[in-house]
């Protein structure tokens, strides 16, 4: 190897020292196939998919390693919103529409019952 190409590996090194830091990680055996087909899927280094991960995780809160549902945009949350309110209101109804006939059929009951028919 030529001296210029070693300045240049030298250079190299001396750079990614000053910017990157070197994180040694330990993964099950089974794994390493996955995340290399995934990272390869995605067209990317193993190294650009792992940190894509990681810097993905550390930029949204709502999905985490603890929290894996995935971040909502301020649309989905309003349509979420929406949602649980028209719930909300829904369960109102049937509630009061499963006492009134409830109600009813208590009535058609004691009706019939008392031999009383209506029609």
């Amino acid at each position: 190897m030529d001296d210029s190409r070693k300045q240049q590996y030298k250079r190299q090194n001396n750079w990614a020292k000053e910017k990157y830091k070197r994180i040694a990680l330990n993964i099950p055996k089974e794994m390493d196939t996955p995340i290399k087909d995934k990272a390869k899927e995605n067209n990317l280094s193993v190294n650009e998919y792992i940190n894509t991960l990681i810097i993905n995780d550390l930029k949204n809160i709502k999905a985490t390693i603890l929290n894996p549902r995935p971040a909502l945009t301020v649309e989905e949350e309003m349509v979420l919103e929406k949602y649980n309110q028209l719930t909300e209101r829904n369960k109102g109804k049937a509630e009061e529409k499963i006492d009134s006939l409830i109600e009813e059929q208590t009535k058609d009951n004691d009706n019939m019952q008392h031999g009383r028919l209506y029609g």
